[in-house]
This record gives C-alpha cells, sequence and structure tokens, in this order.
C-alpha cells in the first residue's frame, strides 16, 4: 500500500459560494501533498457561483441535479480516483494543518476501512441554529 496514497475529498454543495471558499483553503493547506488530494465537489444545481469558486481551487465539478446530499455523496464516490474517501460539508474546515496527514496515517498504520470526526468546532459569530447543527 502506498504511505501517501491518492485520497478523494468529496463535497456536495447547494449555493455554497460564500461558505466554501473558507472549506476549500482549509484543504488546500493541508500539509499532506496536494498531488495526492482530489477535491470532488458535487453541485446540485446552484443558482450562485458555487461551481466557479470550485474550479479556482482546481476542484473536479459534477452534477448531482437531485437536491438530495446523500444522492451527491454517492456520485462522488462514483467520481473518485482516490485510494480512500473524505466526506466535507461545505461549512466544515480542516482546523490544523496536519489533520488529513494524521487522519490518513492512521487509516493506513491501523489498515482501517472507515472513521468519523469526534470533534467539532463552531464559530462564535455562528447564528444559534448552525452552532446546534455542527454539533
Amino acid at each position: 500500500m502506498n504511505k501517501t496514497p491518492l485520497i478523494s475529498v468529496i463535497i456536495p454543495v447547494y449555493n455554497g459560494e460564500e461558505r466554501l471558499p473558507k472549506c476549500l483553503k482549509s484543504i488546500r493547506k493541508q500539509d499532506y501533498p496536494q498531488d495526492k488530494i482530489e477535491i470532488i465537489i458535487v453541485d446540485d444545481d446552484s443558482s450562485d457561483h458555487t461551481v466557479e469558486v470550485a474550479k479556482s481551487f482546481g476542484c473536479v465539478v459534477t452534477r448531482n441535479g437531485s437536491h438530495n446530499p446523500e444522492r451527491g455523496k454517492s456520485i462522488g464516490i462514483e467520481q473518485a480516483n482516490g485510494e480512500y474517501l473524505f466526506f466535507i460539508d461545505d461549512d466544515n474546515i480542516l482546523t490544523k494543518r496536519d489533520w488529513l496527514s494524521k487522519l490518513v496515517d492512521a487509516v493506513v498504520s491501523e489498515d482501517c476501512v472507515g472513521g468519523q470526526a469526534a470533534w467539532f468546532q463552531y464559530s462564535k459569530k455562528a447564528s444559534l441554529p448552525d452552532k446546534y447543527m455542527a454539533l
């Protein structure tokens, strides 16, 4: 197994023009080799500039159109080339530069088939419903 495998980051999005840049910046700032990160944006017929934002970060963009984020994840899986898949929502960010490296290292060294984040943080500026949903 490759010690630095290609990973596919799948992000289902609908009208994410405002949220998506922070998410993508946090992925692009990771210390994991960028040529080993494939970001797949599954756009659900956004009416804003989501697609343009995604392309400006070098993402692969594909269409969902079903207005179902779970279907969007399935479409992302179909498009993925990575050895491992990572799902994130467009309003999430990776708070530390070594987040992906540690995740991949744990998965590879433990021969793991899956995992889930166990710690979440929200912005103090977020609305009460957004804070609740983050937790």
